[in-house]
């Protein structure tokens, strides 16, 4: 798959997310999201963090499938965001496409899960995980704040 067939991909996740698109499936307690607050910038991501940690508080009322929503669009906005403040630096890659040329990669990550299922790809070979920082937050907790995650890339970029 193409980078731009995957950044399609994912902008059309974060437009899930936002509410801009729709389909037959809404994201978990979208209630709690300030959707107005979202202008996909950096900071932005600080509402987020606000969503993420009411769906945290209410998780054993999420299925596998609102897992699944949540990561891929959840995440799809988080890297759209990173990939809008910095757009000639970043590009989605599916975990199949990125893995046969990181074989000590995929040493550590040896087969596609929800959270590896794509990487935002820091060029010109650098990666970051939006949709595993996403799971981690649920998982372990607003210390994997995905506003935090998004800041730390400033660093690459002067």
């Amino acid at each position: 798959m193409t980078a731009e067939e995957t950044n399609s991909i994912f902008r059309s996740f974060a437009l899930l997310f936002l509410g801009r698109l729709s389909d037959d499936n809404e994201i978990p307690f979208a209630d709690y999201l300030d959707r107005e607050a979202l202008d996909g910038s950096i900071d932005s991501l600080d509402a987020v963090d606000d969503y993420l940690s009411m769906v945290l508080v209410n998780r054993e009322h999420l299925s596998s499938l609102d897992y699944k929503i949540l990561a891929l669009r959840c995440g799809g906005y988080i890297g759209e965001c990173i990939r809008m403040a910095w757009p000639d630096s970043y590009d989605w890659c599916d975990y199949d496409d990125y893995m046969p040329s990181h074989p000590d990669l995929q040493r550590l990550l040896p087969e596609r899960t929800l959270g590896t299922n794509a990487f935002l790809v820091r060029k010109p070979d650098g990666m970051i995980m939006p949709l595993n920082k996403v799971l981690r937050f649920l998982e372990e907790g607003p210390e994997h704040s995905v506003h935090y995650f998004a800041r730390c890339e400033a660093q690459y970029h002067g």
